[in-house]
């Protein structure tokens, strides 16, 4: 009879489907749909697993190829003094006098685009930088190396490439301006660098002494004019000569590593080029 046949409208993945079904066929039908869309997925997943699986093992056997190599790498992160001469940290980074010298150096900066140098910069600040970094670029590649530069968080892009790079150790100056976001800045740096295991070196180097040592002689009144800054003044130490700039010899051969990034980490060219403003 009529009433024993139904016409139903159902929906699979958006598309209508129109059927006739009589008693128990309706439900078979739903259970060989069911099997077939379970089976899709048994299938995407087990895809999904195959490609984790090789990435892991490129990721693995890349690691084993460093470590095969011998490959011991440093990072010094340029920040303010944008210069190889009178410069501690890199001096530092390239003489190392607690492991083995390194077999390859990274001298980075990073645009930083919430970092006070350019957040509150003007067009004329801004062109200076490009061509300290240019400059700066120029310099290294006469010495056989070259700058990377980095655009983004520090926190965030650093630690990348401290996995991509086997960095073994970090130096740069340290910030003595007490800036707010330049301690939470380093501070984080520190943090992400101690869950890897990478030592971090920084050396005071923005003024002629450090300004703990100001403060020190300083007591507990501190100079408000000149004459009192220069009775502190007259109380510290000799000054030390400036350090010489680091030669050809002080940075290992890295025509590979150069050749394998020579289009990328590029330094900037213009304004434009810059986070900014």
């Amino acid at each position: 009879p009529r009433k024993n046949f139904c016409r139903h409208r159902h929906y699979f993945d958006g598309f209508p489907l129109h059927f006739i079904c009589v008693g128990t066929c309706r439900s078979a039908l739903y259970m060989l749909l069911r099997r077939l869309l379970l089976s899709l997925c048994f299938l995407s997943q087990q895809k999904a697993v195959a490609s984790l699986k090789t990435m892991a093992s490129s990721t693995s056997s890349a690691s084993q190829a460093a470590s095969k190599n011998g490959r011991r790498a440093v990072m010094h992160w340029f920040r303010k003094g944008l210069r190889l001469h009178d410069n501690p940290s890199l001096l530092a980074c390239l003489q190392q006098q607690h492991s083995k010298k390194p077999t390859h150096v990274y001298p980075v900066y990073v645009l930083d685009g919430d970092s006070y140098q350019l957040f509150r910069c003007t067009p004329l600040k801004a062109n200076f930088l490009v061509e300290s970094l240019r400059d700066l670029d120029t310099s290294l590649r006469k010495l056989g190396s070259r700058l990377y530069v980095l655009e983004g968080d520090p926190v965030q892009v650093l630690p990348q490439h401290w996995k991509e790079w086997n960095i073994s150790h970090i130096y740069f100056e340290e910030d003595e301006t007490g800036e707010p976001y330049a301690l939470q800045r380093d501070d984080a740096i520190r943090k992400a660098a101690k869950e890897q295991d990478i030592p971090v070196h920084a050396c005071c180097s923005e003024t002629l002494y450090p300004l703990k040592a100001y403060v020190s002689k300083a007591g507990s009144k501190l100079p408000n004019t000149m004459g009192s800054f220069q009775k502190v003044f007259a109380k510290m130490p000799p000054l030390q000569k400036p350090k010489p700039a680091p030669t050809a010899k002080d940075f290992p051969p890295q025509q590979e590593e150069q050749d394998e990034y020579s289009t990328q980490f590029l330094v900037p060219t213009k304004l434009t080029d810059l986070p900014w403003p």
